[in-house]
C-alpha cells in the first residue's frame, strides 16, 4: 500500500516538472481563419466532385436507349392545300415551312405557286397567265436553298393522261431556263403532263405542267418537292360543287396564304 502510494507521488512530481519545464505555445491569431479555409476548401472539392458525377450521370443517361427517343422531333404533317383552279380544285400536300399561292383570283386562276418562302402576291401580279412559267413568283431572288414550284395550265396535251393515283417524278433540265436564272435557279425539274379525275360518268381531263426552279437544294428539299409533286391532284367542278365546302363560292380557302 505505502509503495502504491509513493509510486502515485512519484507521477505526480515528474508531470508538474514537465509541466514547469515545457512551455504552453499560444495558439496562432488566425488559427479560425485557417480553419474556416480548410472547411471551405474541403467543401468546394465535394461540390466540383458532386457535379462531375452529376454531369457524367446525364451525359450517360442523354445517350441511354431511354432518352434517345426523346431527341426525335416528331415532323409536323403536311397541311392540305385545296386552291380554286381552272373550274375544279387543286389539292396540294404541302410540308411544313412551305407556302402556296395563286397566281390569278379564283375561280379563274392560272397557277398556283408553292414555295419554301412565304409567297406574296402583287397587283401588277394578279390575272397575268402563267403559261410561261413563273410570271407571278413575287419572289426577288431565290435565296441558298429555295425552290419555287408552279402548277399551270398547259397545253401540251399529246403527252398522254396521267391519272390521279399516277406517281410521275419530275425530270431535271439539261440547264436552268431564263426565267428561272433569272430568279437565280441554279437548277430546274419539270414534270409536263395531264392531271385527270374520273367522276364516275365520262372522264374530265385537266392539261396540267409543273416546273420546279431551285437554288442549291438540299436533298431535305429535294424529297419535299417530288413529294409535293407526285400528291398533286385535280378535283373536277362535278366532284366540288359549290357550296360542298368552305367559303361562299364552295372553294376551301383556308389552307392557303392571302
Amino acid at each position: 500500500m505505502r509503495d502504491a502510494d509513493e509510486q502515485q507521488a512519484g507521477e505526480r512530481q515528474l508531470r508538474e516538472l514537465l509541466e514547469r519545464t515545457v512551455p504552453v505555445l499560444p495558439a496562432p491569431a488566425d488559427r479560425m481563419r485557417q480553419v474556416h479555409k480548410r472547411v471551405r476548401t474541403r467543401s468546394r472539392r465535394r461540390r466540383a466532385l458532386a457535379a462531375t458525377v452529376v454531369s457524367a450521370a446525364a451525359v450517360a443517361l442523354f445517350h441511354s436507349p431511354l432518352v434517345q427517343p426523346l431527341q426525335s422531333q416528331v415532323a409536323a404533317p403536311p397541311s392540305e392545300h385545296r386552291i380554286a383552279l381552272a373550274g375544279g380544285a387543286l389539292r396540294l400536300d404541302v410540308p411544313d415551312g412551305w407556302y402556296a399561292r395563286e397566281q390569278a383570283g379564283p375561280p379563274d386562276t392560272e397557277g398556283v405557286l408553292v414555295a419554301n418562302r412565304p409567297v406574296t402576291a402583287t397587283p401588277s401580279c394578279l390575272g397575268t397567265p402563267a403559261r410561261d412559267g413563273y410570271p407571278c413568283a413575287s419572289l426577288p431572288r431565290l435565296a441558298e436553298g429555295e425552290a419555287v414550284i408552279s402548277f399551270s395550265r398547259s397545253e401540251e396535251r399529246d403527252r398522254g393522261i396521267v391519272d390521279t393515283d399516277t406517281e410521275v417524278e419530275p425530270s431535271p433540265y439539261p440547264a436552268p431556263g431564263e426565267r428561272c436564272r433569272a430568279l437565280g435557279g441554279d437548277q430546274e425539274w419539270a414534270r409536263p403532263a395531264l392531271v385527270s379525275f374520273r367522276p364516275g360518268v365520262g372522264e374530265t381531263v385537266f392539261p396540267f405542267s409543273v416546273r420546279v426552279c431551285l437554288n442549291g437544294a438540299s436533298a431535305t428539299t429535294l424529297t419535299e418537292v417530288r413529294e409535293i409533286v407526285i400528291g398533286a391532284s385535280y378535283d373536277d367542278a362535278a366532284t366540288s360543287a359549290p357550296g360542298s365546302e368552305g367559303g361562299e363560292d364552295g372553294w376551301d380557302r383556308s389552307g392557303y396564304d392571302r
